[in-house]
């Protein structure tokens, strides 16, 4: 607050007392009360300037965001062929989904890693095997005690999320998983899934 400004005020709460009828020490008391009422009224409209103008710049920011990460889901999107996930329609667990887009996605996307509703927006999406982001999360949650994936904290939509790698043992797991799924329906030809980086 400005030296200015608490003038006014010490000014103001004088004014308020002066035509009273009060002994020194009420008056002093009535002139302490209107000053503190003075400066809390004009702290609180202060408070409340600032946190509107915050809340204003945190809404842009949030919206700003949101509308990056939704760019750069649409342009994950956008890049995927079907034909590089020949065998995700034999598979039938979120976990088995989750580790095999992980997957095709590091060796030929460049792509290393994912959070769960980037992965859940893909099913839905692109391939409409219905699911959520949640479920999602939980599958790749219990798969990191087993060390199929990794995981570390990012920031998304303004507020923080688990981004998720597939790890050697998770590559196993779905290596085996795709193996399972061919002989069942009798594919000859087995995908592709050993890593192409070095």
């Amino acid at each position: 607050m400005e030296n200015k400004d608490y003038k006014e005020m010490i000014e103001t709460a004088k004014k308020a007392v002066e035509g009273l009828n009060l002994d020194e020490s009420m008056k002093m008391k009535a002139f302490e009360k209107v000053l503190d009422d003075l400066l809390g009224k004009n702290k609180s409209e202060s408070t409340s300037v600032i946190a509107t103008h915050n809340k204003k710049r945190k809404t842009i920011a949030n919206k700003t965001i949101k509308n990056n990460e939704k760019e750069e889901q649409l342009e994950i999107l956008n890049k995927l062929k079907a034909e590089d996930f020949a065998r995700i329609h034999n598979l039938k667990k979120s976990l088995d989904w989750s580790l095999y887009i992980l997957q095709v996605l590091r060796d030929k996307y460049s792509v290393d890693g994912l959070i769960p509703s980037e992965i859940a927006a893909i099913l839905s999406e692109k391939f409409r095997i219905k699911t959520n982001q949640f479920v999602i999360g939980m599958a790749l949650m219990n798969a990191k005690d087993k060390e199929y994936v990794d995981r570390h904290k990012t920031t998304t939509r303004g507020g923080m999320a688990y981004k998720y790698r597939i790890m050697k043992k998770g590559e196993d797991y779905i290596k085996q998983k795709i193996e399972e799924s061919d002989n069942r329906s009798g594919h000859s030809n087995k995908p592709n899934t050993n890593s192409n980086s070095s």
